[in-house]
């Protein structure tokens, strides 16, 4: 996990800043890539945005979110998720999507 995150982060000298897309099958660690790919990025970053779109497991919101975050400081336990205020949200439930 470690190596990959890093050839994310650091590959890319000359280009623009990574963009990447994290998916698998339910409890095969995206989570847990996805914390430790945002605290490499921000080691070389000032800011990531982070684009949450698990709606039933939200990063930095409450559940039902699905929402645009902008981080500036590393998470130092990757094992607690800490809300934040998004730049951009929607609130989705089952009749409507509020914006």
């Amino acid at each position: 996990m470690v190596r990959s995150c890093e050839t994310i982060a650091y590959d890319s000298v000359t280009s623009p800043p990574p963009v990447a897309l994290v998916c698998g099958a339910k409890n095969c660690g995206k989570t847990a890539f996805s914390r430790h790919l945002l605290n490499i990025l921000l080691q070389r970053y000032q800011k990531v945005a982070y684009l949450d779109t698990d709606v039933g497991q939200t990063e930095f919101t409450p559940p039902g979110f699905l929402s645009l975050t902008v981080i500036d400081q590393l998470t130092p336990d990757l094992t607690i998720p800490c809300l934040k205020t998004p730049e951009r949200y929607a609130i989705l439930n089952s009749d409507i999507i509020h914006y």
